[in-house]
């Protein structure tokens, strides 16, 4: 009998241990950050969404060109990248405008990006309206669902740049981009790279790293499906995890360190729907 208590009690106290070791590795390995949430709206000032230009010197409103004030000519070029690589591209470009005319660069989000699929009217809107606009292709040979550059990227994109830049009837120092998702995150280096650049436009940038997009995005989707809460507890648990052996380097790339170069005019684009769940941030926990 005695030997089966001392038994037990080793067996309690080595259980109580081991739980203890879980738990700690568990706290440790949890996020500094929870999703909960958020309340904090933005209260509007107004619901018009139009947008006016303004002279900053004096105030006055600019008489500026408008959709449609021009025809448009599209031209396909081929843009060449290091190691010999080339993409195509589209050069779109307003008939009979003034010299000296403004221009975008065109970034796309993530997936697949052909320049003959993507941005078409936003582009020829803005060619129509005197800007010069140029949509290369996306190069997808070094980019994966496991492996992703976004300084390489960049890189990439500033040989299409320097082509807009020195297209016949552009000012270079009216040049600017537009990138729309994981593309802004790309766009963010290349201001860093090139902070001369005229203007930037971000459609729906991400402002938290791709791991936490992604517990934030799962999170929403189990809410919506009426997941347990413990579920949902789980889940930044799971995306916490290492992933650099993977190759999932990216996931954890510090768009808030590119952030800082965005000091030229820039304009940031959300668009929002009613919904019936709350709306959920990444919070620090303790906060």
């Amino acid at each position: 009998m005695k030997r089966i208590l001392v038994t037990c009690a080793a067996t309690t106290a080595l259980a109580l241990l081991l739980t203890m070791v879980l738990c700690a590795l568990g706290n440790a390995m949890a996020p500094k950050w929870q999703v909960e949430p958020f309340t904090d709206h933005i209260t509007l000032t107004t619901t018009n969404t139009a947008i006016q230009a303004v002279d900053p010197a004096t105030g006055a409103v600019l008489k500026t060109p408008q959709e449609g004030a021009y025809r448009t000519k599209e031209t396909h070029i081929t843009v060449a990248l290091d190691g010999g690589k080339t993409v195509n591209a589209i050069v779109r470009e307003p008939l009979d405008a003034p010299a000296d005319r403004p221009a975008c660069l065109f970034l796309h989000g993530s997936g697949t990006g052909k320049s003959s699929e993507a941005f078409g009217d936003v582009a020829n809107a803005m060619a129509s309206a005197g800007i010069t606009t140029l949509v290369p292709d996306k190069r997808l040979d070094n980019y994966t669902m496991l492996h992703r550059d976004y300084v390489s990227s960049a890189h990439d994109y500033a040989k299409s740049l320097e082509i807009l830049r020195k297209w016949p009837g552009v000012s270079r120092s009216e040049t600017g981009i537009y990138a729309e998702s994981e593309g802004t995150w790309i766009a963010t280096v290349l201001t860093q790279q090139h902070p001369d650049l005229a203007f930037a436009i971000l459609t729906s940038p991400p402002v938290v790293s791709g791991r936490q997009q992604m517990t934030l995005a799962a999170t929403n989707y189990l809410t919506a499906a009426g997941a347990p809460d413990a579920v949902k507890q789980l889940i930044p648990r799971i995306t916490s995890l290492g992933t650099q052996r993977m190759g999932l380097a990216y996931a954890d790339f510090d768009a808030a360190k590119y952030r800082r170069s965005l000091t030229m005019p820039l304009l940031i684009n959300y668009a929002m729907a009613s919904r019936t769940q709350p709306c959920r941030s990444n919070r620090a926990r303790g906060c």
